[in-house]
């Protein structure tokens, strides 16, 4: 576990070791998110290119991921991330990277926030991918610079990639991330359609918790009468913005400490995490230096628009 957070610290993301599902659950996971997602397509409620939300749509599907997630592995490395008590956003995903997948460019989340994500097919190239390290580079709380940077763009992710580290990995492996890494989705695998299950969790220790009671609510709100269906208990109260509600007053009166999620923003990472945090400066220098021009030509695009 030690080396977990070392891992998940210094490069922002690590990938877990623990077998949790059978290869008979496996499949059948595959299978229900397959057929879901088409029945939601036929009917026009998503998209090709859109998520699949997955919470109280199928019994079995809430069952196997109340098992994920109750994963005994899983529950510690969320409490070293997040701390005790953490909540997931109930919008809880599948996430489709088909061959024609045009990616998604490079951005920052929000402070606090840790993925987990668990590969439902084979990845051996990859979907998500970041520049390790990255995390740890901007000290402050509402700064994301990422989305603004030369290179954030899909259409470049072509080139940008050989500088990104994919999260590869086969079926059933997963990987835990903090949401400020510099990340985004690869192109599709030109073969096999891929699917991830992403799982968003915060901690109670946030500054701004009152305002995440708020944020779950509207999450829960978004699923409609999808979140009365969920067949767990354990997912609805992971999920319910008046339980977390009540763990933030237990988290004030309490000497839980400061879980690593909360502990990037700081002037000293380049002490704390030197070849990492390096690393991932001269890496954004490089790409910064080699697509500065496209920077420039979008100011002069919306110039353009703006003026002529």
């Amino acid at each position: 576990m030690k080396y977990l957070e070392k891992k998940l610290f210094d490069k922002g993301f690590a990938k877990g070791s623990f077998v949790i599902l059978s290869p008979e659950d496996l499949e059948e996971l595959r299978t229900i998110l397959k057929i879901m997602r088409q029945e939601e397509m036929e009917s026009n409620l998503i998209t090709a290119q859109e998520s699949l939300y997955v919470l109280g749509k199928n019994k079995r599907l809430d069952q196997i991921i109340e098992k994920i997630l109750l994963n005994g592995e899983i529950k510690k490395t969320l409490e070293k991330t997040s701390g005790k008590n953490y909540a997931l956003h109930a919008d809880c995903a599948a996430r489709f990277s088909d061959p024609d997948d045009k990616g998604l460019y490079i951005h920052q989340d929000a402070v606090g926030e840790t993925t987990f994500s668990f590969l439902v097919t084979d990845q051996k190239e990859g979907t998500t991918a970041c520049i390790p390290g990255s995390h740890l580079l901007i000290p402050f709380k509402n700064v994301r610079i990422a989305e603004f940077l030369s290179f954030a763009s899909s259409r470049l992710l072509r080139f940008t990639k050989f500088f990104l580290s994919p999260l590869k990995g086969l079926a059933g492996e997963y990987y835990f991330f903090f949401n400020r890494l510099f990340h985004g989705r690869i192109t599709g695998n030109k073969k096999n359609t891929q699917i991830s299950l992403l799982f968003n969790f915060y901690p109670v220790a946030l500054p701004e918790s009152k305002e995440m009671v708020e944020i779950l609510k509207q999450k829960t709100l978004k699923l409609k009468d999808n979140y009365q269906n969920i067949n767990s208990n354990y997912l609805k109260n992971l999920t319910s913005h008046e339980i977390y509600k009540k763990n933030i007053d237990i988290f004030n009166k309490s000497d839980e400490r400061t879980p690593i999620s909360l502990n990037l923003l700081s002037f000293f990472n380049f002490i704390k995490s030197p070849i990492f945090y390096f690393s991932a400066l001269i890496k954004i220098l490089i790409l910064e230096l080699i697509f500065w021009p496209i920077y420039v030509l979008r100011i002069v695009t919306k110039l353009k628009k703006k003026f002529i």
